[in-house]
């Protein structure tokens, strides 16, 4: 069976649903995976699964895109990287009147959901997201 890392801790929050693979390490080689991953995999002292893939998450910054929003500079905080969207937003929305009525009859929105437009009709407005 194959699970998401961070659903051993919602369903197996104390190391309780799953067996632990610790108690079969005679016929399961954990050493050919990293300790750091397997313990990414351990709940409550109970290694709950095995790493079957390893990604990582990095952006890749558009610095023209920034500059052209004004900014000079790419995120180093999650209030920044915020702050950077909603720049960038409003001044892709620049000029441009969008109603919600005017989008959906248009066919511009298409399938754009209600609280996105409403989220990107408000940034048009100068609006403060929280």
């Amino acid at each position: 069976m194959q699970v998401n890392w961070n659903w051993l801790y919602q369903y197996s929050g104390k190391g309780q649903s799953f067996v632990n693979l610790n108690d079969y390490s005679d016929v399961l080689d954990l050493t050919q995976f990293p300790s750091n991953a397997l313990d990414a995999c351990t709940v409550a002292n109970s290694l709950q699964a095995v790493p079957v893939a390893m990604a990582g998450r990095i952006y890749y910054w558009n610095m023209a895109t920034f500059k052209k929003a004004g900014l000079d500079h790419y995120p180093t905080t999650e209030q920044e990287l915020l702050d950077a969207v909603r720049q960038t937003i409003r001044q892709e929305l620049r000029g441009m009147q969008l109603t919600k009525e005017e989008a959906q009859d248009s066919g511009r929105a298409g399938d754009v959901d209600e609280s996105v437009l409403g989220f990107l009709l408000a940034l048009q407005e100068g609006d403060e997201m929280t």
